[in-house]
């Protein structure tokens, strides 16, 4: 499985359109012949941003010709257009191309729980969330590269956790942690907040933040969480990921 992300932003004014549109979109077919698959998407905003999370199986770039060909999807993204602050035409293939160029989102860092830590439980009862760092203007890159060295830490492989997997993904001065939990929100949300303050570069990272943040303490980290958790307009999982 890889995990991507797709944003763009939509007019101020429009965002209880966009909104009702992208809660409302049509589920595709998630299996693309015998090597591909769309396993999860889920869509949030912040504010006028639309942060789109897909989980895939499979090129990537196969699986966005697959749904962009879908009349359905096709017109869902087409009925978006009047409230984008930039336009598509995903029915022509190099203007396609080049919108998915310009609103993919970088992974920093990716990571999954084996199994056997995480609390019993289907995986579709599992709870996608997402909180935005809110990075002082032209500082996105080093907030980006300070949270992909902080990824790269070991941690211990035997601690039960119910954090599923965690991402971090890029665009610009727009920087994403998502994250799946297991189980309860609160305690998975805890033990990140535990890992991020302890983390080496925490004290170096708050300084890129706005005035006011602090990832340096579990509370100042559950602060940030809920001044800047994504909300979540819909979220879709293929049979293939919840079995």
């Amino acid at each position: 499985m890889k995990r991507y992300g797709i944003t763009f932003p939509v007019q101020p004014q429009a965002v209880d359109e966009v909104r009702e549109i992208l809660s409302n979109y049509p589920t595709p077919q998630t299996r693309i012949g015998d090597d591909a698959a769309l396993l999860a998407t889920t869509v949030f905003m912040w504010n006028a941003t639309v942060v789109r999370v897909i989980d895939v199986d499979g090129p990537l770039e196969r699986i966005m010709a697959h749904l962009s060909a879908d009349p359905a999807i096709r017109a869902t993204e087409a009925s978006l257009n009047p409230y984008l602050v930039e336009p598509r035409a995903l029915d022509r293939p190099d203007a396609a191309k080049a919108f998915f160029q310009r609103a993919m989102m970088r992974p920093v860092m990716h990571r999954e729980t084996l199994a056997g830590l995480l609390p019993a439980g289907p995986a579709h009862d599992r709870v996608r969330v997402a909180v935005r760092y809110p990075v002082q203007a032209g500082r996105g890159a080093e907030v980006a590269e300070l949270l992909g060295i902080a990824g790269a830490l070991p941690v211990r492989a035997d601690r039960r956790t119910a954090l599923a997997s965690t991402t971090v993904l890029h665009h610009g001065d727009l920087i994403v942690r998502f994250a799946e939990v297991v189980g309860d929100l609160q305690t998975a949300q805890q033990h990140l907040g535990r890992v991020v303050s302890r983390a080496p570069n925490a004290a170096q990272l708050t300084d890129l933040l706005a005035p006011g943040t602090d990832l340096t303490t579990p509370d100042g980290f559950q602060d940030f969480f809920r001044d800047h958790q994504l909300t979540v307009v819909a979220d879709r999982r293929a049979k293939e990921a919840v079995q």
